[in-house]
C-alpha cells in the first residue's frame, strides 16, 4: 500500500506548464526532481517505452528529446527512487514537465546484492535466462551484460523463481542490432504449472553495425516481426486481417473427462499414504493416481475462420479490444515454425505457427498502433508464447 500510495504521488506531481500544438517530431522537455527537497535528480533515465527513444537528464535535472507524434508511455527511472510511468499524447503535448520521483521505500532500498553467489544461484540465472530472453536463434545470441545486477529469489516450498533488478537489465541482441536497457518490474516461474509472467519497460538502442551486415539486420528483423503478437495486433488495428497470413479461429478447452479432478486425486494420494489395506491401495492407484498423468484438458477446435469483428468490440474513438469466450487459435500460414521450436518442444517436422491466446481479463485493450494497452491482460500459450525477449522489437519498428 505504501509503494502504491508514493506511486501515485508521484504521478499526481507531473505539472504541465504550458499546452503548445503538436504535429511530427515534437520536443518533449522538462526536469526531474526530489520530490522531498525539489533537488534535481542528474542521470535519470527517462524513455517512451518499449521505443528506440530515451535520453537520461542532465546535472541540473533537466532533459530534452524529440519524439515523434501520437500517444506515449513515459517512464522515468533512478536509481533508489520509485519507477514512474505516464502517457502523454502530443495533441496535448505541455511546453515543460516537472517530474517528482519518491524515493524507494525502506525494504527496497535495504536490499543488497551480494558479491559472492553459489551454483544455485547460477543454475537459477541459467533458468531466468531460458525463460526470459527465450531458446531461439536470436535469443541464444543475446548476453546479458550486468548478470550480477540481477536479485534471485528461489522459494523452494512453492516451487517459485522469482527474479527482480535495481538497475536495469542490459541485453545485447546482435541478430536484431539492438541493445536493449530493460527496467524489469517482475519475473515469476511458477515450476508446478510451469508458467512464466513477467513484465518490464525496455528501452531499445541501436547497436554500430559493422559494415556489411546491415542487410542481414533487417532480414532478421523482418522474419522477428512477421508472425509475432506485435504483427498480429497491428492486423487487428488495421482491421486487415484478411490476406495477412492469420487464421483465427475458436477453441474450446474443457476439462477432460478421464482425468479426476485435482481435489479427488489429492484425497487419494493421502489415502494411498495411509492406507495398510493393499486392495485398497491398488485400487486408489489403478481408478485415481495412475490417471493423474492424463492431460487435465481436451481441446476441441471449431473449424470455422473467424473475421475481426467476432472476437473483437471497437469503441467510439476507433480502439479495439480483444473479447471472446473460451480462446482463441492463431495460425501464421506465411513462415513455418522455427527448428528449435519443434526440435525442443514437439519432437515434427515445421508446421505452420501455431499460437493459442487466453484472454486473463474479461477483455484487452488494443491501442491505434496495435499495442496491448494492459501487457498482462492475456497469456500467450505456443508460438508466440514462446518467442520472448529475443525476438522483442520496438513499437516504431516499421518491417
Amino acid at each position: 500500500m505504501l509503494k502504491l500510495l508514493h506511486f501515485l504521488k508521484a504521478l499526481i506531481s507531473i505539472i504541465l506548464i504550458t499546452v503548445l500544438p503538436a504535429q511530427g517530431q515534437l520536443p518533449f522537455k522538462g526536469k526531474v526532481i526530489d520530490e522531498t527537497n525539489s533537488e534535481p535528480l542528474p542521470y535519470t533515465n527517462i524513455f517512451l517505452n518499449n521505443t528506440t527513444y530515451g535520453t537520461t537528464t542532465l546535472e541540473d535535472g533537466t532533459f530534452s528529446m524529440e519524439i515523434p507524434s501520437g500517444e506515449h508511455e513515459i517512464v522515468v527511472k533512478y536509481i533508489g527512487y520509485e519507477l514512474v510511468s505516464f502517457k502523454i499524447n502530443t495533441e496535448e503535448l505541455a511546453k515543460g514537465y516537472v517530474i517528482k520521483l519518491a524515493p524507494e521505500p525502506v525494504e527496497l532500498n535495504s536490499i543488497t546484492i551480494e558479491s559472492t553467489r553459489d551454483k544455485n544461484w547460477y543454475a537459477n540465472l541459467q533458468i531466468f535466462k531460458t525463460y526470459f530472453l527465450g531458446t531461439s536463434k536470436n535469443a541464444l545470441a543475446c548476453e546479458i551484460l550486468n548478470p550480477k545486477d540481477l536479485i534471485i529469489d528461489s522459494e523452494n516450498t512453492t516451487r517459485t523463481l522469482k527474479v527482480s533488478a535495481r538497475k536495469a537489465i542490459k541485453i545485447t541482441n546482435p541478430n536484431l542490432g539492438y541493445e536493449i536497457d530493460y527496467l524489469l518490474e517482475n519475473f515469476i516461474f511458477d515450476r508446478t504449472q510451469n508458467k512464466i509472467f513477467f513484465s518490464g519497460y525496455p528501452l531499445f538502442k541501436p547497436l554500430d553495425l559493422r559494415k556489411g551486415k546491415e542487410r542481414r539486420v533487417i532480414k532478421e528483423r523482418k522474419e522477428a516481426y512477421h508472425g509475432s503478437f506485435m504483427h498480429f495486433l497491428r492486423v487487428i488495428a488495421n482491421d486487415s486481417l484478411e490476406a495477412s497470413g492469420f487464421i483465427v479461429k475458436k477453441l474450446k478447452r474443457e476439462p477432460s473427462p478421464d482425468r479426476p479432478d485435482e481435489a479427488l486425486l489429492l484425497a487419494a494420494k493421502r489415502e494411498f499414504t495411509k492406507s495398510t489395506d493393499q486392495a485398497e491401495k491398488d485400487s486408489l492407484l489403478n481408478n485415481y493416481i495412475s490417471k493423474s498423468r492424463l492431460p487435465k484438458y481436451v481441446d476441441y477446435l471449431v473449424d470455422k475462420e473467424l473475421l475481426i469483428d467476432e472476437f473483437t468490440e471497437t469503441d467510439e474513438e476507433g480502439n479495439f479490444k480483444l473479447k471472446f469466450d473460451n480462446l482463441l487459435y492463431i495460425v501464421y500460414t506465411k513462415e513455418k515454425e522455427a527448428l528449435r521450436y519443434v526440435g525442443v518442444k514437439l519432437n515434427r517436422q515445421p508446421t505452420s505457427q501455431t499460437t493459442i491466446l487466453h484472454l486473463l481479463n474479461e477483455e484487452a485493450g488494443i491501442d491505434k498502433r496495435g499495442i496491448l494497452l494492459k501487457p498482462n491482460s492475456v497469456f500467450l500459450e505456443g508460438y508466440m508464447g514462446w518467442e520472448k525477449i529475443g525476438e522483442l522489437l520496438p513499437i516504431n519498428y516499421k518491417p
